[in-house]
């Protein structure tokens, strides 16, 4: 191996992410010499002229140009509210991050990228097509199991603005058609999380892509979104034909419980029926309207978390690495343990799960769901409050071990019956493991399940 073959750069195609990765998307010549980027805190910013201001603006609504404009010139910065300079460099970070990423953008959290993207995607006419001809899109797919907080979304919010979302078992291929084959064209976007949370089901992302691509053409096929937070470092869904990537930066991204963050992370050419800056229903590039409705509904993360996130990213691929080899050796100690029924962990699958581990992810992330034998929510309170050196706390991705009970927590607005066709059980446990000793875990677990 040459010495120049070890560095991952953010050159933009087929990338894998090392431990410079990040590192390079900082160029110090860019901030005074400084090896880390300076915090700007400042809501706005000073034009030299009137005309680079007009600029500016239009490039910012995605307005057209005027034939003196440089198309080259970089665009400049206006308000805090569109972007920041260290929101600039978290995202060139992000970007290097994700392979065959053309763009990235930021968010004060992951759900507030989400709801973007389900936003800019959607249209609901309220009665046919719309009135620039378009077609009517209006129906979200999303697949079973998902993060609480989308499901809330799917469920419960984004009908109040007219659009239908429509749960889908997608690692069943056949119902997906089905779904896809009643709808039609009103499918808008098509959401899955993979691994997926809290219990680590896996989806085909290729197989997925392959029904949208052979039910659509490119003018009228919905965008496919995968929720990347679980897996991380370990799958690039851009690679394997989804349109966007989205992360909940607070996870491992940041890594140290001390901020909320999000990403949106995709590449050039799809396109939305949205677009924030003109009257009427018009086609625009999703990434134009992402960032238009980014502005506009206020989804602008501040100076502060954006700069502490960058430094967080610095050493995203040590730590995940690192926390994957921690839930290896912790998920095979719980697969032999006898008050535990199951354990659901990449490297313990079997069968077509197992081959679609291998074939789709290089590591199997840090993230462990099991299943007391003592199937009950009495038996799982007890072996939470027990825990000593895991900390009993919802979210996941931090250096320091979580457990939590997602029946009663992060998933209790699913109604039980949805809970238990998810695979969330009263005795399933959900357990973000961090970068402690294996044997210090593992005497941990022993004594909490010796309460159960």
């Amino acid at each position: 191996m040459k010495p120049e073959d070890s560095m991952t750069m953010p050159d933009g195609q087929g990338r894998r992410v090392s431990h410079t990765t990040a590192l390079a998307a900082f160029d110090p010549k860019s901030d005074g010499g400084a090896v880390q980027p300076h915090m700007v805190e400042a809501s706005t910013y000073v034009f030299t002229h009137a005309d680079e201001g007009r600029r500016a603006f239009s490039c910012a609504y995605s307005l057209p140009p005027r034939s003196q404009d440089d198309p080259t010139k970089p665009t400049e910065l206006i308000y805090a509210r569109l972007t920041t300079p260290s929101m600039n460099v978290a995202e060139k970070a992000m970007m290097a991050l994700e392979s065959q990423a053309q763009w990235a953008f930021l968010f004060p959290s992951g759900m507030g990228a989400t709801t973007t993207l389900a936003l800019s995607a959607c249209h609901h006419p309220f009665g046919g097509d719309t009135p620039a001809g378009g077609l009517r899109r209006d129906v979200v797919l999303y697949a079973h199991p998902i993060y609480g907080g989308t499901h809330a979304l799917m469920e419960n919010v984004l009908p109040r603005f007219g659009f239908y979302a429509e749960p889908v078992d997608m690692r069943d291929i056949d119902a997906l058609n089905h779904a896809v084959k009643f709808y039609g064209d009103r499918i808008s976007l098509v959401l899955c999380e993979t691994p997926a949370n809290p219990t680590g089901a896996l989806f085909n992302i290729r197989a997925i892509a392959k029904v949208l691509q052979e039910r659509y053409n490119d003018a009228t096929r919905p965008i496919f979104a995968v929720d990347n937070t679980f897996a991380g470092i370990f799958q690039h869904p851009l690679e394997q034909g989804a349109d966007v990537c989205i992360y909940s930066a607070t996870k491992f991204l940041g890594g140290h419980a001390d901020l909320i963050g999000g990403f949106l992370v995709g590449k050039h050419g799809r396109m939305s029926v949205v677009s924030s800056f003109v009257q009427g229903i018009v086609s625009a590039p999703l990434m134009n309207a992402l960032l238009g409705n980014r502005t506009i509904l206020g989804f602008t993360p501040s100076s502060e978390m954006a700069h502490k996130l960058f430094k967080h990213m610095e050493t995203y691929v040590l730590r995940m690495e690192r926390q994957a080899l921690v839930a290896t050796v912790v998920a095979g100690w719980l697969s032999e343990h006898a008050k535990i029924s199951k354990v659901f962990f990449p490297t313990l699958y079997t069968g077509n799960d197992a081959a679609l581990y291998r074939a789709q992810m290089t590591g199997p992330s840090s993230m462990i769901a099991f299943e007391l034998a003592d199937c009950t929510e009495e038996a799982a309170y007890r072996f939470l409050n027990a825990m000593k050196l895991i900390r009993l706390a919802v979210s996941l991705g931090f250096i320091g071990s979580l457990a939590e009970h997602p029946a009663s927590m992060t998933h209790s607005d699913i109604q039980p019956d949805e809970q238990l066709k998810m695979g969330i059980t009263p005795g399933l446990i959900r357990f973000s493991v961090g970068i402690e000793e294996p044997n210090d875990l593992i005497r941990d677990l022993a004594q909490a399940l010796a309460h159960v």
